[in-house]
């Protein structure tokens, strides 16, 4: 009996594009050793498997006992479809090893992406195309964490992940699939032949007086000696995935605003009877050409008119201007007009490929019902409910079969909120006054329902203003709540504050603006609201701000028209809002705008 055994120790499988072969080079290292007392002749076979197997390469050795052994092969392969984060092509391969008759001993079983990354100055390509890293950091993720961020991730415009060494091992898998770049840090040899055969890393961080001998086990890669800050010409890194929530959290928002690969931003607005806009493509591979795309009006959230959107043919990284039709007149000075934007892969189907939901307000100027544009960026209005407004002896409601808004004709604050039947306000919202004290009058100046619109107008006097605080709520079609409040102070010094308190202890404070003594620099933040009470210091330049519960679940307030806030947080897990750029420290007008929306 043959007690002789072989093993396949290890697999090193790479590929490179030499003008001179016209083609890929795929070349195969592969680590054998054979337990017992003789030596063994072997062949080794590499084969490309499909609908029938294809011979690759194929070598002939002797194998022996108790010696590690390599072999390599090689094969031109002509035209392979490329491996790239937009179409992660992985071909499936197998090597197997039999003795001199072709008795399989063993085989291994493995993918192989066909791609070459090279950096020229500030510039990574790959494949011969420039590159930009988006990505976040992922470091000590359990594989089940990963399965279920990885893909939102994706879908969000991640395109990079950076990850300690036992983290990239475990992903290293699903990036190849899903079309990531992964960035591992590597201690050891072990972490680099784990990895090094993965088309989904593109270059090592290494640590330590071996890294030089790190980098020679594969000199195929990049490799950063120094951190992830020599990252800073290729792309930016944007978070920490260990903060992102994969169901609830608002970071997964800011996200979407900052690597969607398809922006559709302000552009000249009203030109003539056409609306302008900006629209960059922000694929490394695609043009736009590849995508159609619709634009509708609507009235209060209704649907006005709709029509397609002409894209012209830009390349990755280009912008150009796109231009449509306006709703046709004559127009209602009394509503809000929006235009939303829709974009789409021609080559699949609607739901599954939207790339951006945008959309735009105007508004219709008194002069013959013409539009005015306002070019503020707004969240897509979308499908809803249908509102019921229910004027009452001491309330007005605002109600549909998921949602209910309270306000108070005594006081005229938000009492109640309720997404999902559940209330969401500890306590009613209200204005923060100076000299203290509730409204001593409050006036109904009228309310407005639209069936996905709903408008409720006051009028309220306060000891410390000089006239009365006109404030306006409006729920949208989206379910959100804008507020709008606006007054004289007797006192141009005193400043007027917002505050929300949420019906449960809250877990975290999530904002996008500034930390004190952070300098100018704005970026997301994530903060123990009970630190922040006791610090007692204003988070500035805020563009929206989410308290978030132990459920992953909160509230989310966002300036309204291009403007920022103040925020701070007292211990009972009061947020207290104020506008910054709603004061006039001459004459003591001012004004608020924020929208209140669940998260």
């Amino acid at each position: 009996m043959d007690e002789r055994k072989v093993r396949i120790l290890d697999v090193f499988s790479r590929s490179g594009f030499p003008r001179e072969t016209g083609g890929a080079v795929w070349k195969v290292e592969c680590h054998l050793a054979l337990s017992g007392l003789e030596d063994m002749p072997v062949k080794v076979r590499l084969y490309l498997e499909g609908e029938e197997d294809v011979l690759a390469a194929e070598a002939r050795l002797v194998l022996s006992p108790d010696k590690k052994q390599k072999v390599y092969l090689e094969h031109v392969v002509a035209a392979p479809r490329l491996w790239t984060v937009e179409d992660p092509v992985l071909h499936p391969v197998r090597l197997e090893v039999s003795d001199h008759m072709d008795r399989p001993l063993v085989d291994k079983t493995f993918v192989h992406g066909f791609r070459q990354v090279e950096i020229l100055d500030t510039e990574i390509r790959c494949n011969g195309r420039s590159i930009r890293l988006h990505g976040i950091r992922m470091d000590n993720a359990t594989r089940g964490r990963a399965d279920s961020l990885l893909p939102l991730c994706k879908r969000l415009g991640v395109d990079t992940v950076v990850a300690d060494a036992r983290t990239g091992k475990e992903i290293a898998g699903l990036c190849d699939r899903l079309g990531l770049w992964l960035l591992p840090l590597v201690q050891e040899e072990g972490d680099v032949k784990a990895l090094r055969s993965h088309p989904c890393v593109l270059a090592y961080h290494g640590v330590g007086s071996g890294r030089e001998a790190l980098w020679s086990l594969d000199n195929t890669r990049l490799f950063f000696a120094e951190g992830w800050g020599d990252l800073d010409p290729y792309g930016e890194l944007a978070m920490d995935a260990q903060e992102l929530d994969p169901e609830r959290e608002p970071a997964k928002q800011e996200l979407f605003h900052r690597f969607q690969k398809l922006r559709v931003e302000p552009g000249e607005g009203l030109v003539g009877r056409r609306f302008e806009v900006q629209v960059t493509n922000g694929y490394v591979w695609t043009d736009l050409s590849a995508f159609e795309g619709r634009y509708a009006w609507l009235e209060d959230g209704v649907l006005l008119e709709e029509g397609a959107l002409e894209l012209p043919d830009a390349g990755p990284g280009e912008t150009v201007r796109v231009s449509h039709g306006l709703p046709s007149p004559p127009l209602d000075p009394a509503k809000e007009y929006h235009v939303n934007y829709r974009l789409y892969r021609r080559s699949a189907p609607e739901e599954e490929n939207r790339e951006l939901a945008g959309a735009f307000q105007l508004l219709a100027a008194e002069r013959g019902g013409a539009l005015e544009d306002r070019n503020q960026v707004r969240e897509a209005v979308s499908a809803w409910e249908e509102l019921a407004l229910a004027d009452r002896q001491n309330t007005i409601e605002i109600l549909a079969e998921t949602f209910f808004l309270e306000i108070s004709k005594k006081t005229g604050d938000i009492t109640s909120l309720l997404y999902d039947h559940k209330e969401h306000l500890q306590e009613p919202h209200r204005l923060q006054m100076p000299r203290g004290g509730e409204a001593r009058e409050v006036k109904v100046c009228g309310t407005e329902n639209h069936g996905h619109r709903a408008t409720i107008e006051l009028e309220r006097k306060y000891r410390g203003c000089a006239k009365g605080v006109k404030t306006t709520y409006t729920v949208h079609t989206d379910g959100s709540v804008s507020v709008r409040h606006g007054g004289v102070l007797k006192d141009p010094k005193d400043r007027v504050l917002a505050r929300i308190r949420f019906h449960q202890p809250m877990r975290a404070l999530e904002y996008f603006g500034r930390q004190p003594q952070a300098g100018p620099e704005l970026s997301i933040q994530r903060e123990d609201p009970k630190e922040m009470a006791e610090v007692r210091e204003k988070r500035t330049q805020v563009r929206w701000v989410a308290a978030i519960g132990w459920d992953a679940q909160g509230m989310r307030l966002e300036a309204l028209e291009g403007r920022s806030m103040e925020v701070e947080t007292e211990a009972d897990d009061t947020v207290l809002v104020g506008q910054e750029q709603g004061r006039d420290p001459a004459t003591g007008a001012w004004e608020m705008a924020y929208r209140i929306s669940k998260i």
